[in-house]
């Protein structure tokens, strides 16, 4: 369980730091007056948010499961 917690937190990370890179292409496809940098931006944001979620519900899913079969 620890190293999965590990991944999961390396997961997390990842996914936060994804999240500001793709936030600043968002500012930086602003500023520029470029769309397609503006839309990659959103795009990389919307997987970060996501990869967020999925960590989170497979983390809330293996803690029931853990603690309801006894571990």
């Amino acid at each position: 369980m620890t190293v999965l917690g590990w991944v999961f937190a390396i997961c997390l990370v990842v996914c936060v730091l994804g999240g500001l890179v793709s936030g600043a292409a968002i500012g930086l496809g602003k500023v520029m007056d470029n769309g397609q940098l503006q839309s990659r931006g959103l795009g990389g944001l919307v997987g970060a948010l996501i990869g967020v979620a999925v960590c989170g519900v497979i983390v809330v899913v293996l803690n029931f499961v853990f603690n309801a079969f006894g571990g």
